[in-house]
Order: C-alpha cells, then sequence, then structure tokens
C-alpha cells in the first residue's frame, strides 16, 4: 500500500475517531506524535484482526476467521514432544506443511515454552 492510500484512510476514518468509533479503519488504541509531522497510530493485534475479520465488503473476512487452520505454537509443541525433543526446523515445516521460516519461528516459540519454568 503506497503511503498517499493510507494517509487518505486515515482522513476518512477521523470523523468516525473523534466520534469515538471505528471508521474506514479501526479507531486506534493509540497514538503519539511523530517527528512534527503528524500523528503515528498502534492498533493491538487481536483488535485489527477482529476488524478485519468482521468490516463489510469484498475484501471482508482478510484476518484469521473462519476455519483458518494455520499451525499454532500449541502444534508445534505437540511435534516437538513426539519427535522426543529432537527436531528440526524441516521436519517440522513438513510435518505442519508451513514455510521454513515460519517453522523456525514455532520451533523456537515451541522450545521456549517447553523450556519455561511454568511447564516444568
Amino acid at each position: 500500500m503506497q503511503q498517499g492510500t493510507w494517509k487518505r484512510y486515515v482522513q476518512s476514518s477521523k470523523p468516525d475517531w473523534d466520534a469515538d468509533r471505528d471508521g474506514y479503519l479501526p479507531k486506534p488504541d493509540d497514538d503519539e506524535d511523530y517527528r512534527g509531522t503528524g500523528k503515528r497510530y498502534f492498533w493491538k493485534r487481536a483488535r485489527m484482526i477482529d476488524w478485519l475479520d468482521n468490516r463489510p465488503g469484498e475484501r471482508a473476512g482478510a484476518g484469521r476467521k473462519g476455519g483458518d487452520t494455520s499451525p499454532t505454537i500449541e502444534d508445534a509443541v505437540t511435534a516437538l514432544r513426539t519427535a522426543g525433543g529432537h527436531l528440526s526446523h524441516t521436519d517440522l515445516a513438513a510435518t505442519l506443511g508451513v514455510s521454513h521460516s515460519l517453522a523456525q519461528y514455532l520451533l523456537k516459540q515451541a522450545r521456549d515454552r517447553l523450556n519455561s519454568p511454568a511447564t516444568q
């Protein structure tokens, strides 16, 4: 998306944001002055996904709604336990049907979760 497009989306949303409701874009969870040029807006990930899932129009449901079966960290934990703790990201990618980069991320998170004091 080009910067000018985003700027138009923000400008179209501001009257609704001022009325404390979502506009063309959801109302930001926070904002800050940015280098004297305007505002920088922040949204919580869950809020943005919810907004994407529930907005009307042609791109409705662009978040993770309705049967998204993307593997989770719990899936990686299960695969790691099944493999006796010895699993490469290549094997995890094949097991879960995901990219190598996503498998690396999931494997690291799964190992961190299994090694945390709360799970020992």
